[in-house]
């Protein structure tokens, strides 16, 4: 099998572009993509990483373009960045015509969506794609020494691209330096996290 090492290729040309040998836009401009990172439930981290979970929605989101690199910081209890991926559209409209355009796609009841999304006029959804769990999770202290005080954020919060380096090399290599596979969940759903296995994972 191919190492992670070897996925990734140059550093200088890719990064998130390069995870699972599938996802190639960092070497077609994609240098210049910016890098948030998201904090989620672990619900619906655990949806997200199954498959089921394909929009992230959020009454607040000042992302810009798209597409962009997107990494998911697990909330405590786990406290911890587990997976990355790419956000290829995002929109804001209405609470009722996002749902009517992303509510299969949500992960989440209509009526936790409606008590989301009371009071706002409008509300973003971040369709995700090629979502890639990382062998080494980092952990909320990692976190914080790689990216610098304020971390995790409540919401989201952009990342600098040698911080977004610095994820992936970490969460390939973790604390020993040996690369392991990365295998994007819409490939391998059956490799997705469950709750039984998290401590074997980190």
């Amino acid at each position: 099998m191919t190492s992670s090492r070897s996925r990734l290729l140059e550093f200088g040309d890719t990064i998130v572009g390069a995870v699972g040998g599938q996802i190639h836009y960092w070497k077609h401009g994609a240098a210049s993509f910016p890098h948030f990172l998201l904090s989620v439930r672990p619900p619906h981290v655990e949806s997200i990483l199954a498959g089921r979970k394909t929009v992230e929605f959020r009454r607040r989101f000042q992302g810009g373009t798209t597409p962009c690199a997107v990494w998911i910081y697990e909330t405590r209890p786990a406290a911890r960045v587990v997976a990355c991926a790419t956000c290829r559209h995002r929109e804001r409209d209405r609470p009722d015509r996002i749902w009517l355009g992303h509510g299969e796609s949500g992960g989440i009841a209509k009526e936790i969506f409606d008590a989301y999304c009371d009071g706002c006029e409008a509300v973003h959804a971040l369709v995700l794609s090629l979502v890639t769990p990382l062998p080494h999770p980092l952990s909320i202290d990692v976190l914080r020494d790689v990216a610098g005080k304020g971390m995790p954020p409540m919401n989201f919060r952009s990342l600098e691209r040698k911080t977004a380096e610095q994820f992936m090399k970490l969460g390939v290599e973790g604390p020993s330096g040996r690369s392991d596979p990365l295998v994007p969940v819409q490939e391998h759903v059956a490799n997705a996290w469950r709750p039984s296995d998290r401590k074997e994972r980190s």
